[in-house]
């Protein structure tokens, strides 16, 4: 019902909007004024029929997914956008970010599986390849998520540390230590503070291959410039990257470690 009524109420907006500009010239400076107007102005109505005509077929065309979103529908929202993704192959960004969502909510992450060869047929995996991967860096098959994560060892972007950091947990999983060591410890000079702390949280576990002078040095740094409440607080503006999501457990086990002098301090 909300929607319909900001749909209503946007209608009547643009059409008032349209009149009062309309009436207004004739009204204030005359009714020859008027006509002047909008005999050179004749491209205003052409705007306007056109903005309410675009409004109105994004609407109706978007009517079922709307609905679903409003009456929190999220198995009919689920089966409707995986017509739009897996069968009619449409790929827009709004669609993924909802169907990922919505598998969330279902708790039905195994099936962000389905999306993935089609979008890797579509050559548009690699932007997704962080929510792609959420059912095999939650799994308990490593060598999968190792294969998985090594086809995107070279995307770009925001996202390339957490994937990197991904196929480095892989790795630790495996056993194969100096591999993910490298990939690791790579990533300490992260701009992303969260990417950072887990780096350093994980590769803590390499006491014997690690410069632990210099180490120390990179937590210390990193300890000094965010405060715990400072991860918190970012934490919180983050969170709407699913990385953090769903590493929160590691996340809290990484800042436990991060400050524990300071926490046995205040005990």
């Amino acid at each position: 019902m909300k929607f319909k009524i900001i749909f209503i109420s946007f209608n009547i907006l643009i059409v008032f909007s349209f009149l009062l500009i309309f009436l207004l010239p004739g009204i204030m400076l005359g009714s020859d004024f008027g006509s002047v107007f909008w005999k050179d102005s004749w491209y205003l109505a052409v705007i306007f029929f056109v903005l309410l005509a675009a409004i109105n077929i994004i609407y109706f065309m978007n009517r079922k997914l709307l609905d679903y979103l409003e009456t929190e529908n999220w198995t009919s929202l689920k089966s409707y956008l995986e017509d739009k993704l897996l069968v009619k192959k449409r790929f827009l960004g709004l669609y993924i970010k909802l169907y990922v969502s919505t598998c969330i909510a279902t708790s039905s992450l195994e099936d962000l599986k389905k999306l993935e060869q089609p979008l890797l047929n579509a050559g548009k995996d690699g932007k997704w390849a962080v929510q792609l991967g959420i059912p095999y860096l939650l799994g308990q098959d490593a060598a999968a998520m190792k294969k998985f994560y090594s086809r995107y060892t070279d995307v770009k972007g925001k996202n390339s540390g957490w994937l990197k950091w991904d196929l480095g947990f892989a790795l630790l999983q495996l056993g194969e230590r100096t591999e993910a060591l490298e990939i690791i410890s790579g990533l300490f000079s992260s701009a992303d503070p969260v990417l950072r702390l887990v780096s350093m949280y994980l590769a803590s576990s390499f006491e014997d291959e690690l410069d632990s002078v210099q180490f120390a040095a990179e937590k210390d740094k990193l300890g000094s410039a965010m405060s715990a409440e400072d991860f918190a607080k970012h934490i919180e503006r983050e969170k709407e990257n699913i990385q953090i999501l769903f590493l929160r457990s590691i996340i809290n086990d990484a800042l436990k470690w991060m400050y524990k002098e300071e926490n046995e301090k205040v005990q």
